[in-house]
């Protein structure tokens, strides 16, 4: 099962949504919370059951394209009509007639990790739904997979069940190997209770040669029980075997000899199946293993995160590794150390050969800088997801905290310009883009509407902005580079001499401004305002400026005010005395949480520089007359 291309309209915050897929069967999609990944995993349910479950009510509009078992699908969902076609030909479903379940996927496989409470919902209500209209034939395990199969953590001790009941299974012993159990069986306690439907139903007693033995259930899960109780001594006395009225509960021993049995007669799948069908029909209490791990006895129950997911994903996906399915792992990686989420991320591509599809969802920078193909890219309000570099991915998702190099720096700057829907704005590092950002929050009392992105020195936002994959690139959305006022003046003014710039803003107290006379890209030095000008200014008749020797960084705009003058002090310099900002060991912290406590007052500086950014994003800007 592989889904190719997928278009979905008006759920939720999607309206003409449209994703392609390329070859991989494994896909990792990122975003900040709340971009939609949820959404999209929760549309695709939706679509899905609405075809597997020949749902009467209507839906979302849809188109979905896929490929199951060599045949080519598309189904459309359009105006309250499904229509689909096969291998290319068209067919059309009139209204008594059901879309046909054999060209659909045998299940849709949730992983719930704990964090979205929304994929947990659809797992919950489609497993009482399905307990309560199927019961009968879940009990005779003669029912087909069910829809949605929701992987939880409950199943971690069923799954470590299999790896020692199948320990010869090449896969099962890198798994116990990588988790460093040996594939010694110790002992085991399956421990049954009243199924769901005999709740109200107390048993005085229960022997395994009675009728009413595991509370009349009968089919094949009777038999199986049968079977694994063979050997146990069933009595209730030693407090281990057999069933014990006051807690209505059937302890059964599992021993070595058992397991090898079934092993011999049941495939994975349906050893799989028979445990989880318990737990489904709410019978099964509780299944404690005593393992051996680094050389000691060992309880499952004491397995790290880590290790209980990295036991349940590689386990569930050699389980149902012949069977048609999507798997959606909702943020699996949410709770994970670095180590076991870089185990993960190498467990899912190791599944390239696989008939499954797997899309996960993540916000982790290990993950991400882990993954090999590029991810795709949720943003909030965009209506176009794109697939972005895995080092642009590694920048959003750390806010810019974590970067490579600066190859890797200019590649996000590239991805950025086609991912994002606003203007681009340089500079020459963190704390500049943190400081403009909360002047704008204050001053203008919205979000920014434009992508801020640091860079590593004033010298490579000069080589940045001339560079020619940038000028290739530039279409209609603005680049801006801001440089300080100080020594960075040389390698603006290189970008100013440029015989394809011109000079548009000579007035140093609205930002010296120059722009490629073809593209969209701005080079602008801080606008210097009247607390400081004596840092830049040199003859305030003439607008003449030190130049190079100017000393005018982002934090003196803040210079001003009484909250703000215990963050700068005097010093000597040629002429006179000048203004420092003396905190430059702790930049980081004044650019946060400092500035977050200053009134808007002490923000009136940087009005001349946001009005600049602002006329250049509503293209006001024009040349001014030589």
């Amino acid at each position: 099962m592989k889904i190719q291309e997928i278009s979905i309209n008006k759920f939720k915050n999607f309206k003409n949504l449209k994703i392609e897929f390329d070859n991989n069967n494994y896909d990792v999609i990122i975003g900040e919370n709340g971009a939609g990944k949820s959404n999209f995993f929760e549309a695709i349910i939706e679509i899905f059951l609405f075809l597997l479950e020949n749902a009467e009510e209507n839906i979302f509009e849809f188109k979905i394209k896929y490929i199951l078992t060599e045949k080519e699908i598309e189904v459309e969902y359009k105006e309250g009509k499904i229509s689909y076609k096969l291998n290319g030909e068209k067919k059309e479903i009139s209204d008594k007639k059901k879309f046909p379940t054999e060209l659909l996927p045998e299940t849709l496989m949730l992983y719930y990790s704990g964090q979205n409470e929304r994929i947990n919902s659809y797992i919950l209500k489609y497993e009482e739904k399905y307990r309560g209209k199927n019961r009968k034939s879940i009990v005779k395990q003669k029912k087909e997979l069910r829809n949605i199969f929701g992987i939880l953590k409950e199943h971690k001790s069923i799954l470590l069940l299999l790896l020692f009941i199948y320990k010869e299974n090449e896969n099962f012993k890198r798994i116990l190997d990588e988790i460093k159990i040996e594939g010694e069986f110790l002992k085991g306690k399956l421990v049954l209770k009243t199924p769901f439907y005999l709740k109200k139903k107390k048993q005085e007693s229960m022997s395994i040669y009675d009728e009413n033995r595991f509370w009349g259930i009968k089919g094949e899960i009777d038999e199986k029980l049968l079977e694994l109780v063979k050997g146990n001594k069933g009595n209730p006395l030693d407090g281990n075997e057999g069933f014990f009225t006051k807690t209505q509960e059937f302890y059964i021993t599992l021993d070595k000899d058992t397991l090898q049995y079934f092993s011999q007669k049941y495939s994975i799948y349906e050893t799989f199946s028979f445990f989880d069908d318990l737990r489904i029909i709410e019978m099964l209490e509780g299944l404690e293993l005593k393992i051996k791990k680094d050389g000691e006895e060992f309880s499952d129950n004491n397995l790290s995160e880590g290790e209980t997911q990295y036991i349940i994903f590689n386990t569930i996906i050699e389980v149902f590794k012949d069977k048609e399915c999507i798997f959606l792992l909702d943020e699996p990686d949410s709770f994970l150390h670095p180590i076991w989420q870089d185990k993960l991320i190498e467990a899912i591509q190791s599944k390239k050969n696989s008939k499954n599809q797997i899309l996960l969802s993540s916000h982790n920078v290990t993950t991400i800088a882990r993954y090999a193909n590029k991810p795709f890219l949720f943003k909030k309000n965009n209506k176009k997801v794109n697939r972005v570099k895995v080092e642009y991915a590694v920048k959003e998702l750390s806010s810019n905290l974590a970067r490579i190099d600066k190859q890797d720096t200019f590649t996000t700057i590239l991805e950025a310009y086609k991912v994002e829907e606003t203007p681009i704005i340089l500079t020459e590092g963190k704390t500049d883009c943190n400081i403009i950002r909360k002047a704008w929050q204050v001053l203008k009392e919205e979000e920014p509407p434009f992508k801020l992105i640091p860079l590593f020195s004033d010298e490579f936002l000069q080589r940045t902005l001339t560079s020619e994959d940038i000028k290739n690139l530039c279409g209609e959305k603005p680049i801006i580079g801001i440089f300080d006022f100080d020594e960075a003046f040389d390698f603006w003014d290189k970008i100013k001499k440029k015989e394809y710039v011109e000079f548009i803003e000579k007035n140093p107290y609205k930002g010296l401004l120059c722009k490629d006379k073809s593209k969209e890209i701005y080079a602008m030095l801080l606008p210097v305002c009247p607390s400081v000008e004596n840092l830049v200014i040199k003859n305030k008749e003439t607008m003449e400026t030190f130049k190079k020797e100017s000393k005018l960084s982002i934090e003196l705009l803040f210079y001003g005010t009484e909250e703000t003058r215990e963050y700068f002090k005097e010093e000597p310099c040629v002429g006179g005395k000048r203004l420092a900002f003396y905190n430059n060991k702790n930049k980081n912290k004044f650019s946060t949480e400092i500035i977050s406590g200053f009134s808007k007052e002490s923000f009136q500086n940087f009005i001349p520089l946001l009005d600049k950014i602002e006329e250049i994003i509503n293209k006001k800007v024009r040349a001014v007359e030589n």
